[in-house]
């Protein structure tokens, strides 16, 4: 979930994701479109749909990436060891690979090859043309291996013959 300005919250899941409006609620914070609603207060949390209730408690918190601070970038994917990151622009179906701690860079045109809503999974690939990459990006916690910090979705890179996993998340527009 990620909070827009005070007026609206974000709510992503293997189901979808939704743009709550916040709602008048006695205490706490309380977000809600059609039967879809998030209400929090202090550490605790509670999700309801038409699927049931998900009770919550804050484990960790971050803040998400914002265009501000990566211009045209849709979705931003990073790994360690050795480092690396992959960025889809927002604009184009354009993606920039950096490896080894940004010694090589390359900007590379890509397709989707696999789009599974269900699944919360889209495969991107440059199919052909040399370098060989793919970018596999699953809906899902994912943890980074050295900070620990959480990120919505679990990155897969294949490039040169090796695969590297890593964390990543989208960055939606100011406004959806």
């Amino acid at each position: 979930m990620t909070a827009t300005n005070a007026n609206d919250l974000r709510l992503w899941s293997l189901h979808g994701a939704w743009q709550l409006p916040q709602a008048v609620v006695a205490s706490g914070a309380r977000y809600q479109e059609g039967d879809i609603s998030f209400w929090n207060r202090g550490d605790k949390a509670l999700v309801e749909t038409p699927r049931g209730q998900l009770q919550c408690s804050l484990a960790e918190q971050r803040d998400a990436l914002t265009r501000a601070e990566k211009p045209g970038v849709m979705l931003f994917g990073q790994g360690n060891e050795p480092g690396w990151t992959v960025a889809l622009a927002n604009d184009t179906p354009t993606l920039t690979l950096e490896m080894n701690y940004g010694e090589e860079r390359l900007q590379l045109p890509y397709m989707v090859s696999v789009m599974d809503n269900d699944a919360g999974r889209v495969v991107i690939e440059n199919a052909d043309v040399e370098p060989f990459f793919r970018v596999r990006i699953d809906a899902g916690a994912c943890f980074d291996n050295m900070s620990g910090k959480p990120f919505p979705a679990r990155v897969t890179l294949t490039y040169g013959g090796e695969q590297y996993s890593g964390c990543g998340q989208g960055i939606a527009p100011s406004r959806i």
